[in-house]
């Protein structure tokens, strides 16, 4: 029997599946081995002789003599799962320094005779500086000052007078007896910086003589006569300044970059120690050129090396289950479920097979049941133009409830079915400046449930604001709850309370000790939320909050619960849908809808010339024969042979690319998946949603080919940090137990990698990214420097510029090294700052044709939200980055392309530029969308290049990329997985948001 190409393409597609998805992640590890000689971000102190230097090179201490040389480590980052900072020596020689170790963040004090470590004080304190007695240290949380007891740890906050809305850093013991000097950040209604000086026994401060010195890090001289700081120079880069009381200010140096962090006199009071370009100077204060301090700081230690497993996507016309969902709502009666997946709304008895009620447009979210089960009510729309509507689930009609200016989601039905709450935001169709916030208020509002359409907000009864649906920079699931009682109450949670707002416009708070989640609120059977990724029931009282200790209803992984009247629970467990009965019974539901992948008829792609980063040859035309969605063959022009049933296109000669992969998305506007398609990003990584679940669906139906849009690498949640919220964007995880809860759940949507905003508690995040890796899973994060994460093996990092710790100002050769010997690779993502500053510079950059189709009214505010001042700011952001990317680079770094800038439909584009601004060559900024993307995700054997076995994504350009890198935009055609794409009807997705809304189910 005779096999054609296409199936044997689907078998082999379908064996690769199956075998990554046992295979399990191969464990290991590697010596990184670091020699360093230059520092990143670098904070230091000079012993009180003058002759010894503390430092914390790549985030622990080291220590070497005044006249440089090697330097020798005294604490162990890696040993101690830390992040040792900002040192300082004490009177006795000893070191004061600022840690997050086990146990909290904190001050710290180190015995350099003995290596003994003790926690001074917990809590995050900086800029520690030791008081002329040695008794005791000043230190900073960023709003006021505390004092430390050396001896005792005791710490005691100043209470500062008459200082208007302090942000203080920097505090140093004055000459002046007693006395402390320190920087307030904030200073009226304009950011500035200024000197202040107060009593050490507190008092009112007052501002010194110049307020116009923009001074950082004082530093008086051992006379007292002086005062060094950082202050910007005229090209607005900071320098050393030196002043006495009589004098003007001094510029000392005349560097590219010093770091604001630290200055140091000498003891002899007539040389001054800083950090600029990397390195350590010092300094005459009667001037001169700098002198280098030289050093070299040797690191080793084990990273683990475990190698996830090789990403693989589904074949073409298999079965597979839909987990993702834009709405999950039990019943009140317990016995029906609703959800919204594969642009449809379908309902299910359970234990029943579930039935198509109606077509849901791709920007369905929400679900709530009307009190009689008659109805269910959902908003749609472009994001930040939502509008409500409902569903009859008799006749699977829909009409429309609000046409609101703004945004209405998350509504809900009253029990007596006679209102309907939602959320309501007006600022995206608001006529004031975005940046504007008086109007960017979300509230709460109540209409009829059976009046004409809302139109006018005078029709509406406005019961405040305080609820917020968005999740992280997107409108999550989260609604509003109905008091179960005759009286009709709204009820939400905001910063530990429960609000209640009752129809006549009364409003209350009760405390409450939860973080609760996905909350249902009925009679008799109290409060029903996820915490912790599990079911809780708690009691609640109107005018007690949450009455009781809270009980867990299950033992279960869970998300989006959902409760009927009688104490039914309904929630995504990681096995798929369970119901748990008043009784204890569980009914294991499991995964009721599936759908078929699509399939896609053969096609040959005739006389095109291939630039791929492993081509050598791009002026010789070739044929492409593609089938099943795979290149099955690709051969000179005119000798490829197909057979009867092949669509044929000319390329005439054009140049053809990979489809691009972009790295870093957020699904903060569903608007974002049509946009990234139409300019030929045939594959997104997506690096945190504001929903997991509605993620998930949008990947189910592109992948059953119901709507169209990029193939989605899931992260689909954010970890946070340590804590109990477990949200649809944002998780936190509060023990063991709490990790491996959440590793199920994130597999249960199919997550590929995992995504970190951790900026604290290395331990824990070295656990979360070993379990992660033991998943077959990559981590990356804002913060991939601390040792303890490189040690553990993040994969990569995310940003270069404001995101990360150390990584948030220009790179020097430590972390170059660090990053090169440990493998690590980086998306720099210079776009996410420069695409603020394009915006600031032009706003009708959104109004252009190929961009305004998919720049929604949320879109357009997130884009326009910052205050023109905020310019040179973002401009630095981007110059870092750049900056970054560079050396990098040159340090043989891996880098890849990603976007984060979702107003911008072509920002991964914009990135490439970025990239070739940055150094790159044309061909070497494409291969990192590409070739070097596609190795980031693990996907080597699947996409990011055209050759005989891959999935067939291409990008057709009418114009050689080589000669100039923004001639990827000028597309003629994009195809992925062997298919042609309609990129005039992606742009009609966007500017008709609705226009699925009464069409056949597929």
């Amino acid at each position: 029997m005779a096999v054609s190409r296409g199936a044997v393409l689907v078998l082999m597609s379908l064996i690769a599946c199956v075998v990554t998805s046992s295979a399990s992640a191969q464990e290991g590890s590697r010596a990184v081995i670091v020699e360093a000689s230059e520092g990143t971000k670098l904070a230091f102190d000079l012993s009180p002789d003058g002759r010894t230097i503390v430092m914390d090179l790549l985030g622990q201490l080291w220590t070497m003599a005044v006249e440089g040389g090697v330097a020798t480590a005294v604490t162990d980052a890696v040993r101690d799962s830390s992040d040792d900072r900002d040192p300082v020596f004490s009177a006795d020689g000893s070191i004061i320094f600022r840690a997050d170790r086990p146990g909290g963040a904190g001050l710290f004090q180190l015995n350099p005779a003995d290596g003994s470590v003790r926690r001074l004080v917990s809590g995050s304190f900086e800029g520690a500086s030791v008081a002329p007695n040695g008794a005791r240290i000043a230190a900073s949380d960023g709003q006021s000052i505390h004092l430390v007891d050396l001896v005792s740890g005791e710490s005691t906050a100043l209470a500062v007078d008459s200082m208007p809305r302090p942000m203080v850093s920097h505090p140093t013991w004055s000459p002046r007896d007693g006395q402390l000097v320190f920087v307030n950040a904030y200073q009226g209604a304009r950011f500035g910086s200024t000197l202040w000086e107060v009593s050490a026994d507190g008092g009112v401060a007052t501002m010194l003589a110049d307020s116009s010195l923009r001074a950082r890090a004082p530093a008086y001289s051992p006379d007292g006569r002086h005062l060094a700081f950082f202050s910007p120079d005229s090209a607005n880069r900071q320098q050393v300044w030196i002043v006495d009381g009589v004098g003007e200010p001094r510029q000392l140096t005349d560097h590219e970059d010093v770091t604001a962090l630290r200055v140091r006199w000498f003891p002899e009071g007539d040389r001054l120690l800083y950090h600029a370009d990397g390195r350590l100077f010092t300094v005459a204060v009667a001037g001169g050129p700098p002198i280098e301090i030289p050093f070299t700081g040797r690191l080793e230690f084990s990273r683990n090396s475990r190698v996830p497993r090789p990403l693989q996507f589904s074949p073409p016309g298999v079965d597979r289950p839909a987990r993702g969902h834009q709405g999950l709502a039990l019943a009140p009666g317990g016995t029906r479920i609703a959800m919204i997946a594969l642009a449809q709304l379908w309902v299910m008895d359970v234990g029943a097979a579930p039935r198509s009620v109606a077509p849901m447009p791709p920007t369905a979210a929400g679900l709530a049941w009307s009190p009689d089960e008659r109805a269910v009510i959902w908003s749609a729309g472009s994001g930040g133009a939502e509008d409500l509507y409902a569903t009859d689930l008799v006749n699977g009609r829909t009409r429309q409830i609000t046409a609101l200016p703004g945004s209405e989601t998350g509504p809900s039905w009253s029990p007596d079915g006679r209102h309907i709450a939602f959320v309501h935001w007006a600022k995206p169709a608001a006529t004031t400046d975005p940046w504007d916030y008086s109007d960017a208020n979300e509230v709460l509002r109540v209409v009829s449930a059976d009046g004409p359409v809302v139109a006018s907000i005078d029709a509406t009864r406005d019961l405040g604001g305080g609820f917020s649906t968005l999740g992280f920079f997107g409108p999550n699931q989260e609604a509003p709850m109905w008091s179960p009682d005759s009286a009709p109450t709204v009820a939400f949670f905001n910063a530990g309370s429960l609000v209640l707002a009752s129809l006549s416009g009364e409003r209350t708070e009760v405390p409450v000790a939860l973080a609760p989640t996905y909350a249902t609120w009925s009679a008799g059977r109290g409060l029903v939320y996820v915490e912790d990724a599990q079911v809780w029931r708690a009691a609640l009282d109107v005018a007690a909050g949450t009455t009781g200790e809270p009980k867990r209803i299950s033992d279960d992984a869970a998300l989006y619960a959902s409760a009927a009247h009688d104490g039914t629970v309904l929630y995504v467990a990681p096995d798929g849908l369970r119901m748990i009965r008043p009784g204890g019974q569980v009914d294991r539901i499991g995964w009721p809808l599936t759908y078929r992948t699509a399939t896609e008829p053969p096609m040959l792609l005739r006389n095109l010339r291939l630039l791929d980063g492993g081509a050598e040859n791009t002026n010789a035309t070739v044929d492409i024969l593609m089938e099943a969605g795979r290149i099955a063959s690709i051969g000179a022009a005119g000798t490829v042979a197909v057979g009867p049933g092949t669509t044929t296109i000319d390329g005439a000669g054009r140049i053809a690319i990979p489809g691009l992969i972009d790295l870093h998305t957020h699904l903060w506007d569903d608007a974002a998946l049509p946009a990234a398609l139409y300019y030929g990003v045939t594959t997104i990584r997506d690096m945190g949603a504001s929903g997991v679940a509605r993620l998930a669906a949008h990947r189910d139906a592109i992948e059953a080919g119901v709507t169209p849009g990029p193939r989605v690498v899931m992260g689909g949640v954010q970890f946070w940090g340590k804590g109990k919220t477990t949200h649809g964007g944002g998780w936190e995880v509060s023990d063991d137990a709490a990790r491996a809860r959440a590793m199920a759940l994130a597999g249960v949507f199919g997550t590929d990698h995992i995504k970190m905003r951790w900026f604290s508690d290395w331990a824990e995040g070295a656990k979360l990214i070993d379990a992660a890796h033991r998943s077959g899973w990559t981590t990356s994060g804002h913060v991939a420097l601390p040792l303890p994460f490189v040690a553990a093996g993040i994969d990569g990092m995310e940003h270069l510029g404001p995101s990360g710790i150390r990584t948030n100002e220009i790179l020097y050769g430590d972390m170059v090294s660090l990053f090169a010997a440990a493998g690590i690779w980086v998306n720099p993502t210079i776009i996410a700052y420069s695409s603020s500053v394009r915006v600031m510079d032009d706003p009708t950059i959104l109004d252009e044709p190929e961009t305004h189709d998919f720049v929604t009214p949320f879109l357009r505010w997130w884009a326009l939200r910052l205050r023109p001042g905020a310019r040179d700011a973002y401009a630095r952001f981007a110059e870092v980055a750049r900056t970054g990317a560079r050396r990098l680079r040159a340090g043989g770094v891996t880098l890849g392309a990603g976007s984060d800038a979702p107003f911008l439909p072509w920002a991964l584009h914009a990135e490439l530029e970025e990239l070739v601004a940055a150094g790159l060559s044309p061909m070497e900024a494409i291969t990192t969308a590409t070739r070097t993307a596609a190795g980031i995700l693990g996907a080597s054997v699947e996409i990011g290049a055209i050759e005989e076995g891959r999935r067939a994504d291409l990008v057709i350009l009418d114009a050689d990329p080589r000669e100039d890198i923004r001639h990827t935009r000028e597309i003629w055609m994009v195809i992925k997985e062997g298919a042609t794409v309609d990129r005039a009807a992606l742009r009609d997705v966007v500017a008709s948001p609705m226009m699925a809304v009464g069409t056949k189910a597929p």
